[in-house]
């Protein structure tokens, strides 16, 4: 008999509505590269690989390191592993970007995190999380209407 299976803890969760169609929201928060565009605090991004599997390089003060698990159009669900060595005090560190129309020029966008085993409180991670990725939705949504 294998050991149960230990839920992650979801310790970050931002929703946020944009105004914008879900399309165009999709076309740059989809793309698993190019966070220094509108992340942030993100000064680099770099992939190696593509498609499931590839693995991006985010530099914000120092670099961390993304595992792609899922990238859904059709959901419009993108899903990343953080790799070891981090400076987070979790395990398996999972966080998902997910998109839903509410109207033909509405999108809803939910930014959320979650990870196995804490070392540190999860609510002052999650604080510091959340607060990155609310101002990271900020600046897309700024890199969106610029394009406009």
């Amino acid at each position: 008999m294998s050991a149960p299976r230990r839920a992650r803890t979801e310790y970050a969760r931002v929703r946020a509505v944009l105004d914008l169609p879900i399309d165009e929201v999709w076309s740059v928060a989809g793309q698993f590269g190019g966070l220094e565009t509108w992340a942030d605090g993100v000064s680099a991004c770099t992939v190696e690989g593509a498609g499931i599997g590839a693995v991006r390089s985010v530099t914000r003060g120092g670099v961390v390191r993304e595992q792609l698990e899922i990238l859904d159009p059709h959901r419009h669900q993108i899903s990343y592993r953080i790799l070891q060595p981090h400076s987070l005090p979790a395990e398996d560190v999972r966080g998902e970007i997910t998109l839903r129309a509410l109207g033909p020029r509405t999108t809803e966008i939910v930014w959320r995190s979650e990870a196995l085993r804490f070392s540190a409180p999860a609510g002052a991670l999650g604080a510091r999380i959340e607060a990155f990725y609310r101002a990271s939705i900020e600046g897309l949504e700024r890199r969106l209407r610029a394009a406009d």
